[in-house]
């Protein structure tokens, strides 16, 4: 049988009071939900990993709004991480907590003091980034590389609580679970950009280097270690070079082609190649990997997909279909949510560099003087040089079509005749007359054609014409010194492989152009196998 109870002892131990420590005050615990507070700013702090490095370009402007009407519109959202002392802005708002900070030491103004916050209990930091990450999507406020690496480390926060590597099928899968969707190809183009070119080129990144430039240079660095392989050097040998090279020309002005010059010279070297050898041998791959498609790079230490995994179907999919990058989309029947964000990765990365190659979209314009009479066709003949024609006469013909076709784009200024080589140079244009600008299609067209007539002088075919050139020929002065850099910030980098596409074969394109150019190329010809039938050096001897 059961003990009975005694009531009065029972009764005695309800009335005792709290048997701690009499007067001690408990420590206020955290809301378990989100709720509105008005803090000092000096409780508050900014989120120590937010994504975004470079100031706001719109900091002024803010700070302005925010003086005027004394305070913020909004509240903000902001969280504390278990065992901190301040709060953390939880989602954007860094520059808004700035500018109060400035305000208030500049005023002294209380309203600047004294901020409106909405709570969110802690969830985790996988959690805060991602929501700072949409929140600056949605601001587009961040460059490429400030969204790569803000993924980096969104990925290493899952792989430590994961406690392995994850794949990028698997990473693909957790950003989704918070809300937050990237394409694969997009994935792919970021994690090149954080783990491959930050260290290489860190001040074009953040100047906001394009989508587009990471991707070439993605593709660039698939063809050179294919051939670096295969001329049996090993892969690891081939990093120091490429960052190396890179790291020589970086600048807030960088694009692909100055860096794509050095890395094509240091692989020459390197490799014991000639330098046109390399260059030929690199288009035609990137001509291929172009049409085949870049493949996808290897997740370090990532298991191997199995055969008809989701991993396996995924790597199946075009590479050229992009979802772009930002919160998850809502589900089907929620129609009143807002449309997902769609942004491409280079929604603030900056325009692309204007001294790009011109597009082919880029339509050329009619030829700027029309004061020359039309030259003869090469129908009849008129250029096509005599087969007995001497070194010198070949000069003299070459030069004169040469500065024929320079003087209808106001070229000819830049031409001079010579007693060696092809018979002709074409300097520098001063830094005004800029021959690369994009928006401008009678520039571009200019830009063309002061490029091939260099091209067909062969001025910048290599190292041993360059001690030759005359004293005033700046382009040659700078070739001799090695710095390409510098021509190239003068007049771009156009690959010519793309010449057939937007000069040649432009219906835009005159066809007295294309005769002269044509007949200019056929005597250059007949010039070198003439001089080598003579035995000639053409670069030192003259006429």
């Amino acid at each position: 049988m059961a003990k009975e109870i005694d009531r009065n002892k029972l009764r005695q131990t309800l009335y005792q009071g709290h048997f701690g420590q009499s007067g001690r005050e408990l420590e206020p615990g955290e809301p378990v939900t989100v709720t509105q507070m008005v803090l000092d700013i000096d409780q508050v702090k900014a989120y120590d990993r937010n994504p975004r490095r470079k100031v706001n370009p719109r900091y002024s402007e803010i700070k302005a709004s925010i003086r005027a009407q004394r305070g913020l519109n909004n509240a903000l959202e902001i969280t504390r991480r278990p065992g901190d002392d301040l709060y953390m802005i939880r989602a954007g708002g860094n520059t808004r907590l700035q500018i109060l900070r400035e305000l208030h030491e500049e005023t002294g103004d209380d309203a600047f003091r004294r901020i409106h916050c909405l709570y969110h209990p802690w969830q985790d930091d996988a959690q805060v980034l991602v929501g700072h990450l949409v929140e600056n999507e949605l601001r587009g406020e961040m460059t490429l590389i400030d969204k790569a690496v803000g993924l980096e480390e969104l990925r290493a926060e899952f792989e430590s609580e994961a406690g392995e590597r994850l794949s990028r099928s698997e990473f693909q899968r957790r950003l989704e679970e918070v809300g937050y969707t990237v394409s694969r190809r997009l994935l792919i183009r970021f994690e090149y950009a954080a783990t491959q070119l930050l260290p290489a080129i860190p001040e074009a990144l953040g100047a906001g280097l394009s989508g587009g430039a990471v991707e070439d240079l993605r593709r660039l660095h698939q063809v050179i270690a294919d051939l670096w392989t295969e001329h049996g050097y090993d892969d690891e040998l081939l990093e120091p070079l490429w960052t190396q090279a890179l790291q020589a020309t970086d600048g807030p002005d960088w694009d692909v082609s100055i860096g794509r010059e050095e890395l094509e010279r240091e692989l020459a070297t390197a490799l014991d190649l000639p330098l046109r050898q390399v260059r030929m041998e690199l288009e035609t791959r990137l001509q291929r990997n172009r049409a085949d498609g870049p493949r996808e790079p290897k997740v370090a230490d990532q298991p191997p997909p199995k055969q008809g995994s989701e991993e396996q179907a995924e790597r199946n999919v075009s590479d050229d279909t992009d979802h772009g990058i930002g919160p998850a989309p809502a589900a089907p029947e929620s129609t009143g949510s807002k449309e997902p964000i769609v942004a491409s990765n280079d929604t603030s990365s900056g325009t692309e560099n204007a001294r790009e190659t011109p597009s082919p979209s880029t339509s050329p314009s009619p030829a700027l003087s029309t004061d020359d009479p039309e030259p003869t066709p090469l129908s009849d003949n008129h250029d096509k040089p005599e087969a007995n024609a001497n070194v010198g006469e070949l000069r003299e013909r070459s030069h004169a079509i040469a500065q024929r076709v320079a003087r209808r784009y106001r070229l000819d200024i830049y031409m001079s005749t010579w007693d060696r080589g092809m018979g002709f140079l074409m300097d520098l244009p001063p830094p005004e007359d800029i021959l690369r600008e994009p928006q401008d299609p009678q520039q571009t067209r200019r830009g063309w054609v002061w490029w091939l007539l260099v091209v067909w002088s062969e001025a910048m075919d290599d190292n041993k014409s360059h001690a030759t050139f005359p004293d005033r020929f700046e382009l040659g002065r700078m070739l001799h010194e090695n710095n390409h850099r510098a021509v190239h910030y003068r007049v771009g980098y156009p690959y010519l492989t793309t010449a057939a596409t937007e000069f040649f074969s432009h219906p835009e394109t005159p066809d007295t152009d294309f005769e002269d150019l044509m007949a200019l190329m056929r005597i250059c010809r007949q010039l070198a196998r003439t001089a080598q039938r003579q035995g000639m050096d053409i670069w030192r001897d003259r006429t």
